[in-house]
């Protein structure tokens, strides 16, 4: 015999409902010998004799764990997906650029203030590796010599260092113009 748990309902209350209206279908957790849940869809009819009373109980279970455990982890995901959304959002509606690469150094975040600073129309444009982004680049150190690929803040970053209040001067491929940077 299985423990049974009825779920939103008492067990006296599907009982009561099997004899008042001779059926009864809902949702359960049953319990394995080992503790672990079961998931049961459960459907009970009365059965009656020819003067009306109940002689017996026809039940049938059905395992629906694997169809419980793929609607939670599509809640998670869609739980997920509106809280990258959100933060997206966010994210886009900085006026600030926002940059975030993966271990490899591909661009896999920039907001639009980024993609609009570099002459993109959409974040999406800007992806790619932070290699061939930054070669494209014309940087430059505050006193005006030449940055090198190996003081990109993104990369200098990557590599496990904190940079705050870091500046440079990258020249604005939209239109020409110096800009001056502080980055964190």
């Amino acid at each position: 015999v299985f423990k049974t748990e009825y779920i939103g309902e008492r067990a006296g209350e599907v009982s009561r409902r099997l004899r008042e209206k001779g059926a009864w279908q809902g949702e359960l957790v049953q319990r394995r010998k080992d503790g672990s849940a079961v998931a049961i869809l459960g459907s009970s009819s009365l059965i009656r004799d020819a003067a009306g009373n109940p002689v017996g109980i026809v039940r049938v279970n059905r395992d629906v764990t694997d169809r419980k455990r793929v609607e939670q982890l599509q809640e998670l995901v869609a739980q997920v997906e509106r809280e990258r959304d959100k933060l997206r959002t966010l994210i886009d509606a900085m006026t600030d650029e926002v940059w975030f690469c993966d271990a490899e150094g591909n661009l896999a975040l920039v907001n639009t203030a980024t993609a609009r600073t570099f002459g993109f129309d959409r974040p999406e444009d800007f992806y790619g590796s932070i290699y061939e982004a930054n070669a494209k680049l014309e940087a430059y150190h505050p006193d005006g010599s030449p940055q090198r690929l190996s003081d990109c803040p993104l990369l200098r970053a990557l590599k496990g260092e904190t940079l705050i209040d870091f500046e440079e001067m990258v020249r604005s491929p939209v239109t020409g113009d110096m800009m001056h940077r502080q980055l964190n």
